[in-house]
This record gives structure tokens, C-alpha cells and sequence, in this order.
């Protein structure tokens, strides 16, 4: 089965391009060290925005 020409492949490609760079900008400070330390940053985002 080949998908590559399918909807949801351009889809996916617009909404990687759009994203993605606003992803990179917020996440690359902030290295995941566990899962117990994303929660605490979790909160921490949700507390302080």
C-alpha cells in the first residue's frame, strides 16, 4: 500500500512545517531528563504559562 501521495501525507507535511519550528523555539531549552522531571516541567509551564 502506498500512501505517500495520500491527503493525509500533505496533511502532516503542512502541519510540520507550520509547527514545528514553534515546537523547536519552546522545547530546545528544556531537555527531558525522565519522566517525573516532564511532569514537574508540566507544571511548572501550567502554573507559570
Amino acid at each position: 500500500m502506498n500512501t505517500i501521495h495520500a491527503a493525509t501525507t500533505g496533511i502532516s507535511r503542512f502541519l510540520d512545517q507550520s509547527i514545528r519550528p514553534l515546537f523547536d523555539m519552546h522545547a530546545q531549552p528544556r531537555p527531558i531528563i525522565d519522566g517525573g522531571h516532564l511532569l514537574r516541567q508540566l507544571e511548572q509551564y501550567v502554573r507559570n504559562g
